[in-house]
């Protein structure tokens, strides 16, 4: 049978009971939108985050807070591997996320991890003032 196990290990995941042990790997597909509606999500309180207007400014979610990222420089490499950076008077702040100006958020059910990086284009290393 092709079980979620057969081709993941689910013993870390933190999201397991989406798969059914039993169950072929992709019926987790049918449990996934009531899945996620069960979830709590964070609290994106702020005035330039706008349900899907592009973002006019740079911001920055540390701490359990959506801030301005003015003043921060962000640098990464590889940013699924855990590589972006973010720094502000010199000081790194580890885990905050960024989500760059031009980005469009639709909805309000948004969960940030660490260290995401939400971008409207690519560059290598960008200077937010």
């Amino acid at each position: 049978m092709l079980e979620a196990i057969s081709f993941f290990d689910l013993t870390e995941f933190s999201h397991r009971e989406i798969f059914q042990e039993a169950d072929y790997v992709w019926n987790g597909l049918k449990n996934l939108k009531a899945y996620m509606n069960s979830l709590d999500y964070s609290s994106f309180e702020n005035e330039d985050l706008l349900d899907g207007i592009p973002l006019k400014k740079h911001l920055m979610y540390y701490q359990n807070s959506l801030q301005s990222g003015e003043g921060c420089t962000i640098s990464w490499d590889k940013v699924g591997k855990g590589k972006l950076s973010v720094m502000r008077e010199g000081q790194l702040l580890p885990g905050a996320s960024v989500i760059m100006a031009g980005a469009v958020i639709m909805g309000q059910k948004i969960q940030l991890g660490k260290g995401v990086l939400i971008e409207s284009g690519a560059s290598s290393r960008v200077r937010l003032s």
